[in-house]
């Protein structure tokens, strides 16, 4: 019996280190407070439903959305190489909603146990997140409206999309994407 006791207190601890209970009063989790199918509920089915039918999908989500809002911006051509600072800020902002709102959302969603409540600190990062998300759509709307297929000599409207080497008023458009040979 006391060899099973010691892995029950290793198996312990590491649960405790993998879903980053407290450290202080330790309690026996395996045999008393957790069952092994919830052990299996909890360290193999919810993560694989976790991985494969959220963060997967989010993943894919964003990175379309990430490019969708890029292959917008380089249509901007009055900014001319400045775009890179924009193509940053639509990254950051991206990244910023997914710490602030996904993540913590998805956490509560999957792992109730793990997460029981929400601190104040945590939904005061969802509404910035949303808020951030919010702002920023109005202003790449206005912005998109604004700039969006004008030439940067003449400020005509341009027709078509953005492709490398395309011209206008015999200059080349964001010529700082073009490799010259």
């Amino acid at each position: 019996m006391g060899n099973l006791e010691k892995i029950g207190q290793i198996t312990d601890l590491w649960l405790v280190l993998l879903f980053g209970l407290p450290t202080e009063n330790i309690s026996p989790i395996i045999g008393s407070q957790i069952s092994w199918i919830n052990l299996v509920l909890l360290s193999v089915i919810r993560p694989i439903a976790y991985f494969l039918f959220f963060a997967l999908p989010v993943l894919v989500i964003s990175l379309g959305a990430d490019a969708w809002l890029k292959r917008r911006v380089l249509e901007w051509y009055s900014l001319g190489h400045r775009v890179k600072i924009v193509f940053l800020a639509i990254t950051a902002i991206l990244l910023s909603f997914q710490i602030l709102v996904v993540i913590p959302v998805s956490n509560r969603l999957f792992f109730p146990d793990v997460y029981p409540n929400w601190s104040f600190a945590v939904l005061l990062g969802i509404v910035f997140g949303v808020g951030i998300m919010i702002v920023s759509g109005v202003l790449f709307a206005i912005a998109n409206h604004c700039l969006s297929r004008r030439c940067p000599i003449c400020h005509q409207q341009m027709d078509g999309r953005f492709e490398l080497g395309k011209r206008h008023c015999n200059q080349d458009l964001h010529q700082w994407l073009i490799a010259h040979y």
